[in-house]
């Protein structure tokens, strides 16, 4: 039975995070066709990311809710 699941992750910019979840989709078994959405907000609570060897503020959290087999 398929079930619903989500990934959160955060990053400096949108096109940052989908562009490696795009590369990495299939690590997690998620195909185009079994995603129902895609979140952009804040991060709920504030995280530092390493940015180029500076330490920098995560701009944005995106949430990916899938249908999974797994």
């Amino acid at each position: 039975m398929r079930k619903l699941r989500s990934i959160e992750t955060v990053g400096l910019s949108v096109q940052e995070v989908l562009s490696d979840f795009n590369e990495r989709a299939g690590e997690f078994g998620v195909t185009e066709e079994n995603l129902v959405s895609v979140n952009v907000t804040t991060p709920s609570r504030p995280m530092k990311m390493l940015d180029d060897h500076k330490i920098r503020d995560a701009t944005v959290q995106v949430t990916f809710v899938y249908w999974s087999d797994r």
